[in-house]
């Protein structure tokens, strides 16, 4: 029996565009493994982490992103699509400095 809230999902957020996404791996993986349904906001959907079994979705930074500008937004629209409450979890430096300035 998971000691886990499996009714939630977790949103994980990768701003950074390194190609070898080894701890964004590992972090979709774990969650997923525990009947955590996974979503990620990646650099491509078609990358490593968009290529893997685990994310139930990937979604696309749109191209060209390196300010957080557009990120509310984005935030937004991935909200309504899961459809219900999700955990954000942002994965890099620069994730973590943008998410807790989101309205």
């Amino acid at each position: 029996m998971s000691s886990f809230d499996t009714d939630v999902p977790v949103l994980l957020l990768r701003l950074d565009p390194h190609p070898f996404p080894h701890g964004t791996l590992g972090a979709i993986g774990s969650p997923d493994r525990a009947g955590i349904e996974v979503h990620a906001v990646v650099e491509s959907a078609r990358g490593p982490v968009g290529g893997s079994r685990y994310p139930h979705r990937a979604y696309e930074l749109p191209a060209g992103t390196v300010a957080p500008a557009p990120l509310p937004d984005m935030l937004r629209d991935i909200s309504d699509g899961i459809g219900r409450p999700a955990v954000l979890l942002p994965l890099d430096d620069r994730g973590a400095i943008a998410a807790p300035q989101q309205p």
